[in-house]
Formats: structure tokens, sequence, C-alpha cells
């Protein structure tokens, strides 16, 4: 068991730190792998399975949890841009009128 914490430790600080100089999609991704084998590796040895397996599906299904929020940002960020123009372009008309 205190192999485990200390691989949960160890994952949880390496998620954290190893974010440094990386665009807003990669950071996602490894946040939501590093998230995802903890809580696997968690959850196996609790229930007393296999803590590899449940480390390689738990980062598996963080990384896909990470990639979906990154595009729901993504779309996000187009709806505010788009409305951003359009405001701008309406204040323009505005001002020439």
């Amino acid at each position: 068991m205190k192999l485990v914490c200390l691989v949960l430790v160890l994952a949880l600080v390496s998620s954290m730190t190893g974010c440094a100089g990386m665009t807003d999609e990669q950071q996602r991704l490894l946040s939501g792998g590093g998230i995802g084998t903890a809580g696997g590796v968690a959850l196996t040895a609790l229930t007393g399975g296999s803590v590899l397996i449940g480390a390689v599906v738990g980062g598996a299904a963080g990384v896909a949890g990470g990639a979906l929020v990154n595009e729901q940002e993504r779309t996000k960020s187009a709806k505010t841009a788009k409305g951003k123009k359009t405001s701008v372009a309406q204040r323009q008309e505005t001002k020439a009128d």
C-alpha cells in the first residue's frame, strides 16, 4: 500500500510540474492523463485489482476526458471571438452613422 501511495504522489506532482511551457491543449491532456492514472491506481488498489491495468485504463480515460474538455474550450473560445467581432463591427457602424 505504501508503494501505491508513493506512485500516486509522484504521478500527481509530476503532472502538475510538467505543464510549464506547454500549450493549453497539451496541459489539458497531460493533466487529464495524470488525474486518470491516479484515479485508476487508487480505485484498483482499493478493490484489489491489478494496479498496472488500473493505471493504464485510468490514464487513457483521463486523456480522453482532457481531449473533450479541450474541444469544449476551443468551441467556447471560437463563439466568444465571433461575438466580439460582431460587437466591434456594430460599434464601428454606430460611430460611422
